[in-house]
Parts: C-alpha cells; sequence; structure tokens
C-alpha cells in the first residue's frame, strides 16, 4: 500500500514536470509558470530523496554512511573472491589438533605444576569431540569468572627436559549457534581494564574524538572499529609486538591481532561499551594442513543484540571485508580462552595470566618461561 501510494505521486509529479501547459493570458501564464516551477523543483527533490532512501534500505546505504547491516547477509562482498569471502560465514565442521613440546629446564628437585587451555563448547562452538593424551595424571577445570576450561597437571621431580603432548578435537562452528546464545547475565564484568588494556588519557582523547555525534552502542563501536582500523597497521618489525599493551598501540601503531584488539577494547571500555577479548586458531580457506600460529578477535556487547564480534586485523589485511568483519560472526576461528588476566584453576602463584593460549608452567611458584615449539593441525569435514 505504501510503495503504491509513493508511485501514484511520483506518476503525479511526472505529469507534472512533462505536461504542456494551456493557452493563458500573458498575466495569468506568468504566474502560472512562477507557480510550476515551484512545484516541479519540490516533485524533483522528493525524487532524488526518495531514490536516496530506496538505496538506504536495501542495505547499500549502510556501507555509504559507515555502519555494516547487523543481521543482514553479505552477499555483496562474498562476491570477491569466492573461497576467501564464503568460508568465514558457512558452517564448518573440522577436525583439530593442538600440541607441542614443552622445554622445562626445572632442576631436581623443583616442582613444576602446568596448565594447558581447552577448547570447550560455547559461543557459536560445539566440540564433538575431545581427546587429551597428557604424559601424567590430570585433571580438567573450569575458571568462574571466564569459564574457560583448562587441564592441570604436576611434573614429579626429577622433570624431564620437554614434555610433549596432543589435544586432538572434533569441532562444529555455525553463526546459528553463536546468535542462539549471545546474551550476557552480567556484563559489568566485562568493564574492567586490565593491566595492559588500560584506559588513560590519550585512550579517553581518542574515544571522545571518534565517537563524536554517535549515540547508540552499536554506531560508538563501529566507530572505534573504523578509527583502529585507521590508526594501526599489521606490522611485527618492531619489538614488544603480541602482548596486547594498549599504550604501546596508541603510540606506535603497529602490532599483530593482539594489539589492534587490546586497543579496540580500551576505547570500548572508555566509553562504557562491555567487550572481551577472546584467542585461538585461525582456520586456513585449505581442507586439510598446519596452521602456523594463534589469532585473537574482540566482542562487544549491545544491550539490544547481544554480543557483536569485530575483527579489526582481518579487515586491514582483508579491506572488501571491512564492513563483514564488524559485528558479524565467523566460522573460521577456533576458540580456546576468553579474557586477559586470567585466575588458572587452581590458582597460580605469581601474577594473573596475560593471555592464555600457550601452556602456562610455574616452576616453585614463579612463572616460567618454559619454550613452546607449538604443533598444530587442521583437516575439514565433509558438510552436511
Amino acid at each position: 500500500m505504501l510503495w503504491g501510494l509513493m508511485l501514484r505521486r511520483l506518476k503525479k509529479g511526472f505529469i507534472l514536470i512533462f505536461a504542456r501547459e494551456p493557452r493563458l493570458k500573458w498575466g495569468e501564464q506568468a504566474k502560472r509558470m512562477n507557480g510550476n516551477k515551484m512545484k516541479r523543483f519540490s516533485w524533483i527533490a522528493a525524487f532524488l530523496i526518495l531514490s536516496l532512501a530506496v538505496v538506504a534500505w536495501f542495505g547499500r546505504g549502510a556501507a555509504l554512511f559507515g555502519q555494516a547491516p547487523v543481521g543482514r547477509s553479505f552477499e555483496q562482498y562474498r562476491a570477491v573472491g569466492a573461497a576467501k569471502a564464503q568460508t568465514p560465514w558457512s558452517p564448518q565442521a573440522f577436525a583439530i589438533t593442538y600440541g607441542g613440546r614443552i622445554e622445562l629446564n626445572a632442576e631436581e628437585g623443583q616442582n613444576v605444576k602446568v596448565w594447558l587451555p581447552l577448547a570447550s563448547d560455547r559461543d557459536g562452538q560445539k566440540i564433538l569431540k575431545r581427546e587429551i593424551h597428557i604424559p601424567y595424571d590430570f585433571e580438567v577445570t573450569r575458571d568462574p569468572v571466564h569459564e574457560n576450561e583448562m587441564a592441570f597437571f604436576e611434573v614429579p621431580s626429577p622433570a624431564p627436559s620437554a614434555i610433549e603432548f596432543t589435544i586432538d578435537y572434533v569441532a562444529e562452528v555455525s553463526q546459528d549457534e553463536f546468535y542462539r546464545r549471545n546474551e550476557e547475565q552480567s556484563a559489568e564484568k566485562y568493564l574492567t581494564p586490565s593491566r595492559l588494556m588500560v584506559i588513560d588519557e590519550e585512550v579517553e582523547k581518542r574515544v571522545k574524538a571518534a565517537t563524536m555525534g554517535r549515540n547508540s552502542v552499536l554506531q560508538k563501536a563501529r566507530a572505534i572499529f573504523d578509527d583502529v582500523l585507521g590508526h594501526m597497521s599489521y606490522d611485527k618489525s618492531m619489538p614488544g609486538w603480541g602482548h596486547g599493551d594498549t599504550l604501546r598501540a596508541c603510540l606506535l601503531g603497529k602490532g599483530n591481532c593482539t594489539d589492534f584488539h587490546s586497543l579496540f577494547i580500551s576505547m570500548s571500555l572508555a566509553s562504557h561499551i562491555p567487550s572481551r577479548f577472546k584467542i585461538g586458531l585461525p582456520i586456513p580457506d585449505e581442507s586439510e594442513g598446519s596452521i602456523s600460529g594463534y589469532h585473537c578477535w574482540a566482542e562487544f556487547y549491545d544491550p539490544r543484540s547481544g554480543w557483536q564480534p569485530v575483527d579489526v586485523s582481518e579487515s586491514w589485511k582483508h579491506p572488501e571485508l571491512t564492513n563483514a568483519y564488524f559485528a558479524r560472526f565467523s566460522t573460521n576461528k577456533f576458540l580456546l580462552s576468553v579474557g586477559r588476566d586470567l585466575i588458572l584453576v587452581p590458582r597460580q602463584s605469581d601474577a594473573p595470566v596475560n593471555i592464555f593460549f600457550n601452556p602456562y608452567v610455574e616452576i616453585d611458584g614463579v612463572a616460567s618461561e618454559a619454550k613452546f615449539e607449538p604443533e598444530f593441525y587442521f583437516r575439514k569435514q565433509n558438510q552436511k
């Protein structure tokens, strides 16, 4: 009904614009011409405004105004490179191995404790199989704050020079599973900065400039996303990258995914938007092979739509997918842990763990710089 009314008004406008005038006396004709000029101008302006509204209605306007059409399909982005663009959003099933060798360097009589991160059912991810191969007795525990699972074990003395282990999984990841359970009952716990994800004068200054004129959580988060994307470059040439140090990211504007998302989270927290850090393994486009290392991303909480993922560093690498990596869950990730400054279970003796991806080792109650030689493999399963 609405579209019919609009079309009828447009038709009337076109008739007014192009219809020929009847013969009138000179004075009357002049008055009619001046009036019709104004009417024609009004109808042309209305037509242009309606055209812009139609463009925005169908989602393309979102890109013009700097916002992704959250909840809609991204077929226009997926068309850019079929395999690369489709994989991150299609449901995926895969077998994956997280393993490697831990060099201990412990002396006889020293107490050695080890915590390994474990993937679990959560946040769009279903673990169909989990087989843990560790040469010692272990227990599976979970931290009560971030719900991270882990395998804990102690190494009897004398400890060997190294420990080898593997954890084999079969997992499924899907958007539907994520958005069914993306609400949060206690989002306020994700409003606290960490030791390295700080809020200082520089962060607050950046947030104020980036979010000026933005009202909703979604608008503010997108403004922060764009600011980080414009400020940072994926560059590991300078020492100090990979720790998720917000001050370094602000100063240098360089780093890896950890640094990109630490800056995003700090700015979000400064804008009073609950945000959290996630880390795991990236799933390549190929059908099987090795994985070179970790990948991390972030999520912010919108009270109206729940947790919304962002991947600023991947947007930097693939600018054609920038809109799709904002507030859109991608399935090419295997989640291992959530949060920063973690307290493990049983509680470690040393300081909170900055990032829980590698095995965490303590020797006589002190965090060890144990060298970890990782071996990560994946093999995609046939999709149903």
